[in-house]
């Protein structure tokens, strides 16, 4: 059965491409709610937000939240769950291009048709060979995808969710696969995420330093033993995956 959806967009310094994500939410039929949390932006964010919302009058509930300090994304995430009025989040992360609506709405449908506690956005055609082997090998873009639809009381009841920060999407899988929920991968259409290298306020070292941070974080609060654990589980749920049929 459809239950509402609520779009969480958590955000720290992407005044460059935080547009396009609530673009694409706002154009998505099956959306009732939109929540962006700025997690204490350094650079332009909050007003490009404000600025792009007055420009953009919707009918659809639009919160804007503001950190006055970063705490990270679960954090923010966080924030968000005392804002959401939907029973299934949509998770958007804020440095996303080319994620067409229509995709989105497949991906919400896909969801419920399939009567999924958790639905992940599994891109195919990949950019490059690279990309791709080191997919095959670490099965990233299905384990670690921010871009997921998630029963809205399977976040509240992660009790550690403040202080995850990117282990996030690790610990959602780990709780749906112990609580038995049933996950669906969506397999959809390449869209980018920008790099940090290619972002305004990093420099190409500094970027590959917190994409380092980054990984980092994410073993710490699980394991290696986990993570690859979660890739087997996953792997066998490919054979039932939805994939996305154009309409053209």
């Amino acid at each position: 059965m459809r239950q509402s959806v609520s779009v969480i967009i958590p955000a720290f310094n992407e005044a460059t491409t935080i547009t396009n994500p609530i673009q694409s939410a706002l154009d998505t039929k099956g959306v009732d709610q939109i929540v962006i949390v700025d997690d204490g932006s350094h650079d332009e964010t909050a007003s490009i937000v404000r600025e792009y919302l007055k420009q953009h009058p919707t009918d659809t509930q639009v919160d804007f939240i503001v950190h006055d300090q970063n705490k990270g994304k679960s954090a923010a995430i966080q924030t968000a769950l005392s804002h959401v009025t939907g029973l299934t989040v949509l998770m958007l992360d804020a440095d996303i291009k080319d994620l067409e609506p229509t995709v989105l709405d497949a991906f919400i449908n896909a969801y419920f048709e399939k009567d999924a506690r958790m639905a992940i956005y599994y891109k195919y055609d990949e950019h490059g060979l690279t990309e791709k082997i080191v997919d095959m090998i670490t099965g990233a873009e299905m384990l670690l995808c921010g871009e997921r639809l998630v029963e809205t009381q399977i976040l509240r009841d992660l009790s550690e969710l403040e202080s995850l920060g990117y282990a996030l999407e690790v610990r959602l899988n780990q709780y749906c696969i112990d609580q038995q929920k049933k996950i669906l991968l969506f397999r959809g259409p390449y869209f980018y995420h920008v790099i940090k290298q290619k972002k305004q306020n990093y420099s190409q070292l500094s970027g590959l330093w917190a994409n380092v941070k980054m990984t980092k974080q994410i073993i710490a609060k699980s394991s290696i033993g986990t993570y690859f654990r979660q890739k087997r589980y996953f792997s066998k749920l490919l054979s039932e995956a939805v994939w996305y049929k154009s309409a053209n």
